[in-house]
């Protein structure tokens, strides 16, 4: 259970969020959760902070910001169900093009969402960022490991027959 402490209040585990244009100064409790809004220059600004990650503050101007973690939830299930028959049986494979589907979904999403999703995909659905992925393949191939995680000659993908330039990394995120 994730939680972080607010102006108005404690956040426990975020579900869902969704905010309505309030004026003036208020907090509004939603599923025992609690949101500050405070009413900026140029419209209703909503300032709160991640349940997932209490350091990271969220600033963020408002029509209608909606946060609905059950329906991203469903989206990255369908990602992984659409990915895993493509990945060969290969975790790392499979883990690796997944991020790379959230990714670009994330980018899809308004600026405000950025921080939310990856942190969500990566509690439920064994995310890594760009900069993991590569920090993991510089470290089997330290070990001797293709870029998949095997040893080279186990490698079902073929690693053993291609020699030590056997694996490019964008070809890890692409689906075959």
């Amino acid at each position: 259970m994730c939680s972080g402490t607010l102006p108005g209040g404690t956040v426990s585990k975020m579900k869902n969020i969704t905010t309505s244009v309030l004026h003036g100064v208020s907090t509004k409790t939603e599923k025992g959760n609690r949101f500050s809004f405070i009413q900026g220059p140029g419209g209703l600004e909503i300032t709160m902070k991640s349940c997932f990650d209490t350091d990271k503050a969220f600033h963020m101007s408002f029509d209608e910001v909606t946060f609905n973690a059950d329906r991203i939830r469903s989206k990255l299930e369908l990602l992984s169900e659409e990915l895993m028959p493509r990945c060969g049986l290969v975790y790392e494979l499979y883990q690796r093009r997944l991020s790379a589907a959230i990714d670009n979904f994330v980018a899809t999403l308004p600026t405000e969402q950025h921080l939310l999703v990856p942190e969500l995909a990566r509690e439920e659905f064994d995310y890594l960022s760009a900069e993991e992925i590569a920090e993991e393949i510089r470290r089997d191939s330290e070990r001797g490991y293709c870029c998949h995680g095997f040893e080279r000659n186990c490698c079902p993908l073929g690693c053993g027959d291609l020699g030590d330039d056997c694996c490019d990394a964008a070809d890890l995120m692409e689906e075959p």
